[in-house]
């Protein structure tokens, strides 16, 4: 058999080369935050799931055969990186799934050039659910969303380069709206700079730093260990001492934790969340930052 006749059938049976600009791309993003700017940036290229749902606390999320199937047919897996997400080195593995190994164009690191806030000196498990690398709760401010969506688009045009303008267009169109949100929000944060806040879980120092809010106080001891009373005791000292009128909770938060503190010093409870989607299917990452701040500012006296 000649060369030319000998390549053909070698090719015959190899199998099919996919065309990734003839059909979306399918991205499977770690928890709804990220799906939303990632469904943004992509655009009508793209259909993007998340693992996670909106009010699922993202600390409990683990590698089961469930995850592994999501992401075996994903061209893209956009996760939050750090150690916020521990399963998802496993989660990629068990998948099977070399397009989104680490260090693949489709492992999108959504942290990649973020500052990172709370880094530890010396972190040990003595102080609770540490994070080692810092607080790994960064998209609750929206100039680092901005980054997320970089990092998003990057990914997106390594794995389809055919799009690469799509992908450049959808993200500019993101900075240029919720830069132009942000202007709005920070003028009504403003004359509530260095409102003191109690929070249940150190999920929003991104969030309280942009928006000028005080954190005095942790209804959580330790991270992600349960209040005693001796601490609801001292959490209610710091309520009172720094005149808090707002405790913030996440949905699966205790609730007779913060009503309790809520009962012995008049501060309302407010119910935010770190993930868009809890009020309604349809919420975006621009509606989740808006509804956060409009529960705070509208709690305060």
């Amino acid at each position: 058999m000649n060369a030319p006749l000998l390549a053909l059938a070698l090719a015959a049976l190899l199998p099919p080369q996919e065309d990734t600009a003839a059909r979306q791309i399918t991205v499977v993003a770690s928890h709804p935050a990220l799906m939303s700017i990632a469904a943004q940036v992509g655009g009508e290229r793209v259909t993007v799931t998340s693992i996670l749902e909106p009010a699922f606390d993202v600390h409990d999320a683990q590698a089961k055969p469930s995850v592994f199937a999501r992401l075996r047919d994903a061209d893209v897996f956009v996760h939050t990186g750090l150690d916020l997400e521990l399963w998802a080195d496993d989660a990629v593995k068990g998948s099977r799934n070399p397009r989104i190994a680490t260090g693949q164009p489709g492992n999108i690191d959504a942290s990649a050039g973020v500052k990172l806030l709370d880094v530890p000196e010396n972190p040990s498990r003595a102080a609770g659910d540490v994070h080692i690398y810092g607080n790994p709760h960064y998209w609750l401010d929206p100039l680092n969303a901005l980054t997320v969506a970089q990092n998003i688009a990057t990914g997106f045009t390594a794995v389809d380069p055919s799009s690469a303008q799509v992908y450049l267009d959808n993200r500019t169109a993101f900075e240029r709206d919720l830069k132009q949100r942000l202007t709005g929000w920070l003028k009504r944060a403003i004359p509530r700079k260095n409102t003191p806040l109690v929070v249940y879980h150190d999920s929003f120092p991104y969030f309280v730093r942009r928006f000028g809010f005080r954190v005095v106080a942790t209804v959580e001891p330790k991270p992600r260990v349960t209040p005693t009373q001796a601490h609801l005791l001292e959490v209610i000292q710091a309520i009172q001492a720094n005149e808090v009128k707002v405790l913030l909770r996440e949905p699966f938060h205790d609730e007779d934790a913060t009503s309790f503190l809520a009962e012995k010093t008049g501060a309302k409870v407010v119910t935010i969340s770190t993930m868009p989607g809890v009020r309604s299917a349809g919420e975006t990452y621009q509606d989740l930052i808006e509804h956060n701040l409009d529960a705070i500012l509208g709690a305060l006296p």
